[in-house]
């Protein structure tokens, strides 16, 4: 069985006249999808990247690792030997503490508070320092060791940290605002509010049509006291321009734009998708290495 098909791949033709170790390797893995990309860290420029998604109905924690492993044996660019490697994990277990809350010693606690977790899951946590909180999140041991065993030197993160970094440098030029972020990822979507440099909300919700979609951010915006003229939504992940959800969402919400992706690198010509795709995963080398 290959759970992983191949969804987009884009290799500038200079990354097969330079050594690895000019470049740093990004990677974001999910339940159902695994993307990388690649940073010629000489030109500050993403050169390379690929989105491999799974068949959400034969994802399961035991077909990831099977696979995953698989993957990194048979795709050539996971095989090179990089520098440095940064790695954001979706899990749904991971909660955001003001920094004054925040206690190490208690990092399972605060997730057990949030959360029925299942024995036995690493817990990590992540400093948001633009925002004055902390990302606590857990993973399953398994999966944490499949990538570390390919990539000995990685650095992991949870997904949001990334994401998070990303929607707080964009701050600046909505000072003044409220900014509700909904990133998709396939049938699911991040939903945070900002206002300056405050996270206000951050959850993730399952959707299965537009309506879930729209009921879902008018219900975080009424009990934020959001009023809609006040307030600004930017779109990114997995969503198309001119789909249905757009019209859906700018119906409620006009002042409903999309993201760009993250700011002070170049962009190989060859990705020309729209720049509100895949800000999870260029968000990355936000995070340092």
């Amino acid at each position: 069985m290959n759970l992983f098909q191949l969804h987009d791949k884009r290799i500038d033709p200079s990354i097969g006249r330079m050594s690895s170790y000019f470049n740093q390797l990004f990677l974001l893995s999910g339940p159902d999808y695994f993307r990388y990309c690649i940073l010629d860290t000489d030109r500050n420029t993403y050169i390379a990247m690929a989105d491999y998604q799974a068949d959400q109905k034969l994802a399961t924690p035991t077909s990831w690792q099977t696979e995953m492993e698989g993957l990194c044996l048979k795709d050539e660019l996971l095989n090179r030997k990089y520098p440095a490697v940064v790695a954001g994990l979706e899990t749904p277990y991971h909660t955001i503490l003001p920094a004054s809350l925040y206690d190490p010693g208690q990092l399972e606690s605060h997730l057990r508070l949030n959360f029925e977790m299942p024995e036995g899951l690493i817990i990590h946590a992540d400093q948001l320092t633009e925002m004055d909180a902390w990302n606590i999140w857990a993973v399953s041991p398994e999966r944490q060791e499949t990538l570390k065993n390919h990539f000995s030197q990685v650095i992991l993160l949870h997904s949001s940290t990334a994401l998070l970094k990303a929607f707080s440098m964009n701050l600046k030029q909505d000072s003044g605002h409220n900014i509700i972020h909904l990133h998709f990822l396939r049938n699911r979507f991040d939903l945070a509010v900002l206002s300056d440099n405050t996270l206000r909300f951050f959850n993730t919700f399952h959707f299965d049509n537009d309506e879930d979609i729209l009921y879902f951010t008018l219900y975080a915006a009424e009990q934020l006291k959001l009023r809609p003229g006040e307030s600004c939504l930017r779109l990114s992940g997995d969503i198309e321009i001119a789909s249905d959800t757009v019209g859906l969402l700018r119906e409620f919400l006009p002042e409903t734009n999309f993201g760009s992706r993250p700011e002070g690198f170049g962009y190989s010509p060859l990705f020309d998708f729209p720049a509100h795709k895949y800000p999870s995963l260029f968000s990355l080398a936000l995070c340092g290495s």
